[in-house]
């Protein structure tokens, strides 16, 4: 799902995609507990920048309640042609 924020200019925008049980799971959240399933429809993943690094973060988007937050690559959503390379 992307979406384009209202209060952004034109241009800059941010990619929040709809979670499934699979993010769920490799965030360490158990996607059948009570909490998850009442709200799981509201949970969004994206990247965040702070101040050790980046981040995959998910929240609920109706309530900001941050749901897991794992580490990311270095640079973020910018991936280097030499992380494609395979060196033998």
């Amino acid at each position: 799902m992307q979406r384009q924020a209202q209060d952004l200019p034109d241009g800059i925008w941010q990619e929040r995609k709809a979670v499934t049980a699979a993010d769920l799971l490799a965030a360490g959240v158990d996607p059948a507990s009570p909490e998850i399933a009442r709200s799981f429809e509201q949970l969004e993943l994206y990247p965040v920048l702070s101040e050790g690094g980046w981040y995959l973060v998910i929240k609920n988007r109706i309530s900001l309640e941050e749901i897991a937050r794992r580490p990311w690559r270095l640079f973020g959503p910018v991936e280097l042609l030499s992380s494609s390379l395979v060196l033998d």
